[in-house]
């Protein structure tokens, strides 16, 4: 596997799109080496695909799925890091971008990323809608085994807004699903 230098020297050389794949493998090492200098790459990153986007504004299904690993790599980062100064960032970048991502699980674990920030900056009915369209994207994929919580989250939020009945119709739903796929993760 490369490093992040070996990456990064072939930055000034690569074509357009050579470069998109080459910040989001280097977005990955930072990843898994909790490495806060994603960031950075991440800022190069919107350039570069913004520049893309700027001559080519209907990418193939490749680009998408570059756009995609990017978003989800730099706000499941910003996620576990629970760095609320560069989701504040780079959160309103992402409607600009949001159409190109259609992988539904991808979509989903974005939405709820955005559902708990807004929960946690207290925005309970945006955190709300984030985490209903979650719901609703994992739901039609059929993949069980991502965002299990996917009600439970739901729970915590109409309980801490007060609406006792919702969230408790939310944790039933939540503990059905665990008995149905014998998921403890789901509670």
């Amino acid at each position: 596997m490369r490093t992040i230098n070996e990456l990064a020297t072939r930055l000034p050389h690569a074509g357009k799109v050579e470069q998109l794949n080459i910040l989001t493998d280097i977005m990955k090492l930072c990843y898994n080496g909790r490495d806060r200098e994603i960031y950075r790459y991440f800022d190069m990153y919107l350039a570069a695909i913004k520049d893309y986007l700027s001559f080519d504004p209907k990418p193939d299904e490749t680009i998408k799925g570059n756009i995609t690993v990017a978003f989800s790599v730099a706000f499941d980062f910003i996620r576990h890091s629970n760095d609320f100064n560069q989701f504040g960032k780079y959160y309103p970048v992402f409607p600009q971008v949001e159409k190109y991502i259609t992988e539904e699980v991808s979509l989903a674990k974005l939405y709820q990323v955005f559902g708990y920030f807004h929960w946690v900056k207290q925005e309970t009915d945006k955190g709300i809608e984030y985490l209903t369209k979650s719901l609703e994207l994992i739901n039609r994929s059929g993949d069980i085994d991502e965002i299990p919580a996917r009600y439970t989250n739901l729970g915590y939020l109409y309980e801490f807004r007060g609406d006792y009945d919702r969230a408790e119709m939310y944790y039933q739903e939540g503990l059905s699903f665990a008995n149905k796929y014998n998921s403890a993760e789901a509670m």
